[in-house]
């Protein structure tokens, strides 16, 4: 009889720890999330890909797409100013917005892309006095995990750099 509970004990052990494993690694999948950076926004022909922008950007927008997520997910930006020369703290919070997946944001959505994607845009609007020149980032979560980290700076130089550019330079 005790070998009888110690096998079953055993195998209720062995089922907690596949299950918990199996979880943890759904859990921490990554989700393929293509975004685009940019100081434009046109659904057809968003702007180019951008990491440098000017301290009189009106929008920053960060559009995404992706045929990984599904309905009653939600998808988290996170704007951080990492590094402003002291105008905000280090690594300080500038916004945050969430899209909820729901069935009326993908219907709204289906004449504008075909198959099975997600897509939508965040954006942030230029402060009043403009833009501090620095290093900046935004964090995307998809159901507050992290899913994709993405540096821009802001100089104020007139010359701003497009990803584009930068890899064709390197070639």
């Amino acid at each position: 009889m005790k070998n009888i509970f110690c096998k079953t004990n055993l195998l209720f052990i062995v089922f907690v720890l596949f299950f918990s494993l199996n979880h943890s690694v759904l859990a921490n999948s990554s989700v393929q999330l293509d975004t685009v950076l940019t100081d434009k926004l046109d659904e057809a022909n968003p702007g180019e890909q951008k990491d440098v922008f000017t301290p009189d950007t009106k929008l920053i927008y960060l559009i995404w797409k992706s045929d990984q997520l599904k309905e009653g997910q939600a998808l988290k930006s996170v704007w951080i100013a990492d590094d402003t020369n002291n105008v905000a703290p280090p690594h300080y919070k500038i916004d945050e917005a969430t899209f909820n997946l729901n069935k009326d944001f993908k219907d709204k959505m289906l004449s504008t892309l075909p198959g099975s994607y997600w897509h939508g845009d965040f954006s942030l609007s230029k402060p009043n006095t403009g833009w501090p020149v620095g290093k900046y980032h935004v964090d995307i979560y998809l159901d507050n995990d992290p899913v994709k980290t993405i540096n821009f700076t802001i100089t104020s130089s007139k010359a701003t750099t497009t990803s584009s550019e930068e890899d064709d330079d390197t070639q």
